[in-house]
């Protein structure tokens, strides 16, 4: 999903809102980053609608349906810094990973945090 991005000599603004992009209004926003070598994020299952977005770096997302759990079944997505966002859906499994150094990823959920939300 694009994100609308104004930019201009005094930089880059992105904006994030109900309905644009996002399918959901936004209750719960939350960022990743700092996530050394080598290691992995969410590798759950979503309890809750998501809309991911980097804002520096990259990182790659691994998702497929809950009840599915075979690579043929996985989708993969490369999320670039100031690239398209990724919706995900409630009840779909996700494991991000390959975090460049300088990753920030922003999240934006259609719920609060219930343990495994985000």
């Amino acid at each position: 999903m694009d994100v609308p991005q104004f930019a201009d000599s005094r930089g880059r603004l992105a904006a994030f809102e109900r309905l644009h992009p996002l399918p959901f209004t936004p209750v719960r926003t939350f960022v990743i980053s700092d996530v050394p070598p080598g290691e992995h994020r969410a590798q759950h299952v979503t309890r809750c609608s998501e809309f991911l977005w980097m804002a520096a770096g990259s990182c790659r997302a691994i998702v497929r349906p809950r009840e599915k759990c075979g690579a043929e079944d996985e989708q993969q997505f490369r999320l670039t810094v100031h690239g398209r966002g990724l919706y995900i859906p409630q009840n779909v499994w996700i494991d991000l990973c390959d975090f460049t150094a300088s990753g920030v990823l922003i999240c934006v959920a259609d719920a609060e945090y219930a343990g495994t939300c985000g």
